[in-house]
């Protein structure tokens, strides 16, 4: 007898985790909460807010006429086609909708939120945006990237310092 060989369906996982990475799934079993717990749960700077899972399409959903015009110069294209190659190649990739705050409400899952995964998916664990908002007697009005350490006045000067007269 042969050993039955599987073409290894994996998923990526980037970002506020600790462990990211490649993990290999069970295509339309394993789910998101599954994949984040092998990659050793989130880092304390997540922002639940900011997941995104990016899904490929599937080798059945691919646009044989997108893949024949990439393959054909410019110069060669009819008015329709350059129109239709410049939208498809402007579309974005396809997004999983899920609500990640309440699939990991109180630190249990959720199942009516939790994904199931497919060949492909990117899964990109977002960091929270630290910024510093400056107003009032700045020069300039802004938000600034927080750094940490940064004393108030590295904020102020970003923005341009402290306009005449204020105080």
């Amino acid at each position: 007898k042969y050993a039955q060989f599987h073409d290894r369906a994996d998923v990526t996982v980037n970002g506020e985790v600790l462990y990211p990475g490649s993990y290999a799934i069970i295509e339309d079993k394993t789910t998101i909460s599954e994949i984040i717990k092998r990659a050793g749960g989130f880092t304390p700077y997540v922002s639940l807010d900011r997941i995104v899972i990016y899904r490929s399409p599937s080798k059945e959903d691919v646009d044989q006429e997108y893949e024949r015009l990439k393959l054909t110069p410019v110069s060669e294209m009819n008015d329709i086609e350059k129109s239709y190659f410049k939208a498809k190649t402007r579309q974005q990739k396809p997004v999983v909708q899920t609500n990640f705050k309440k699939l990991f409400a109180g630190g249990n899952v959720n199942p009516e939120y939790d994904v199931v995964l497919k060949r492909g998916d990117y899964i990109d664990v977002s960091s929270i945006k630290r910024t510093v908002t400056v107003v009032g007697g700045a020069l300039f009005s802004g938000i600034v990237d927080f750094d940490e350490g940064k004393h108030y006045q590295y904020y102020i000067d970003k923005c341009g310092g402290i306009t005449y007269g204020a105080t």
